[in-house]
């Protein structure tokens, strides 16, 4: 709170110092309509009140399929001022079809079953260059990303693509060859005008990010981030990320190379009186036949989530995703447990080819197994507690770490420069470490999709 204040104080400062008056020089209307349907079998169930003795249920063709269509509706408006003043401010729709209700057939009566409505999803303001220095301040709602999106992204992609912004102070200093970035954002207001309390609840994320350039055809970045998040009996959990990323691309004439790279390791204090200690690596190398029929391109990835080898102590050493966009799968392992994606390795083999103009066709498969499966029981797959099995004349525990395969199957073609069609089809084959985290549910699932994205 005190920092957050501070900033405050300082934007005060600043914004007194700009000239009294910002005339309009240029104003932009924009925005963009994505309608999704999707069909998935077999299905998913909630989780019981809970979660950790009711899991969420899956994988198990004796759930329903489940069909719908999701739609995500933004306008926005862009205002450039005198004095390096900007304005930029937008409104967002997100909901599924038929969540705002319907009408009694014969009875003009309404039945409303959701809440949906219009959010400020983005307003904020800009000041550049303060003083004649490098630097902009953004004050207001906005979205945070960075690099790959991979720990800190927007929730513009995959199945969920309902947005993700963030009420922040930023700072932005930029030279020629590198940029960093530092802000203080308010993930919840414990301690409002609306909220009596005797204790701190506020929940803030601060971080600082930096980029370097001066290489050719090479991004360098690195990064520290903190949540701070009191729980309710008045303890601090302070969780610390630090971490690296190179990016690039390798010209080979014939075609190119390129490459990204990410680590980060988490460390801090959790309200438990333990120790956060969790890292995770990613490696991407893609290769594009550029003078080949059809630019066929290849990729290959792999991650790492590290996991809990003990659930009975105080320590956290499963690697928490904090606010990542980048998702393993058209499926998103079963949608809503994606960002419970974690304790894992993951492999990805991918392909591409544009046989025609404007049509992309893409495959990928992936393999997913536990980082650490616990002996002691109590390991997580997808959020759900892995229950170990004894098996053998010795009752020996089980080692079933093997979560499954997805194959992944898309066509995107570019109708207009503005307007993107995408259909794709996925299957994912599950494994034993699903069957015994999910009461022995074990059945494949089929996903379709298909997507009109327009911008405007």
């Amino acid at each position: 709170m005190k920092r957050i204040t501070i900033l405050l104080a300082l934007t005060l400062v600043v914004a007194l110092s700009m000239p009294a008056v910002a005339e309009v020089e240029e104003i932009t209307v924009g925005g963009s309509i994505i309608v999704q349907g999707e069909f998935q079998e077999s299905g998913f169930g909630p989780a019981g009140p809970v979660p950790a003795i009711a899991p969420r249920t899956g994988f198990d063709d004796d759930i329903a399929s489940q069909a719908w269509y999701s739609q995500r509706t933004r306008v926005n408006v862009d205002a450039a001022l005198s004095g390096g003043v900007r304005a930029f401010v937008e409104l967002q729709a997100y909901d599924v079809w038929g969540d705002a209700g319907y009408d009694d057939i014969g009875t003009g009566s309404s039945n409303p079953v959701g809440n949906p409505g219009v959010d400020l999803y983005q307003a904020y303001i800009d000041m550049n260059n303060i003083a004649d220095y490098p630097v902009m301040l953004r004050i207001g709602r906005q979205e945070l990303e960075y690099g790959r999106e991979y720990l800190i992204g927007n929730n513009d992609a995959g199945r969920n693509f309902s947005g993700l912004s963030f009420d922040a102070i930023k700072v932005v200093y930029t030279e020629e060859d590198f940029q960093v970035d530092v802000w203080a954002a308010k993930l919840f207001e414990g301690n409002g005008p609306a909220v009596t309390g005797l204790q701190d609840e506020d929940v803030d994320f601060y971080g600082a990010y930096g980029t370097y350039t001066g290489i050719e055809n090479t991004v360098l970045d690195a990064y520290l981030l903190l949540v701070r998040d009191p729980s309710a009996g008045g303890e601090v959990d302070y969780l610390y990320t630090v971490g690296g990323r190179a990016a690039g691309i390798v010209d080979l004439g014939a075609g190119a190379i390129d490459y990204n790279a990410e680590i980060a390791f988490q460390f801090g204090d959790t309200v438990a009186d333990g120790d956060y200690e969790a890292w995770t690596l990613n490696l991407m190398a893609g290769y594009t036949f550029t003078d080949v029929q059809w630019t066929p391109r290849l990729e290959v990835e792999y991650a790492y989530f590290s996991g809990d080898d003990n659930a009975t102590d105080n320590d956290e050493e499963e690697f928490v995703r904090l606010f990542s966009d980048v998702h393993y799968g058209e499926l998103n392992l079963g949608g809503e447990h994606d960002n419970l994606a974690t304790n894992l390795h993951i492999i990805r083999i991918g392909g591409s080819a544009v046989p025609v103009d404007k049509l992309t066709v893409s495959a990928d498969f992936y393999l997913f197994w536990l980082a650490e499966d616990d002996s002691q029981g109590g390991a997580l797959t997808f959020g759900n507690v892995q229950v170990e099995t004894l098996i053998g004349p010795l009752n020996t525990l089980a080692d079933d770490n093997s979560v499954g395969y997805e194959l992944d199957l898309v066509a995107d073609y570019q109708y207009t420069e503005d307007l993107n069609l995408r259909v794709g089809w996925t299957h994912f084959f599950v494994d034993d470490a699903i069957e015994n985290s999910f009461g022995g549910q074990d059945d494949d699932v089929d996903y379709l999709f298909v997507q009109a994205a327009l911008d405007f």
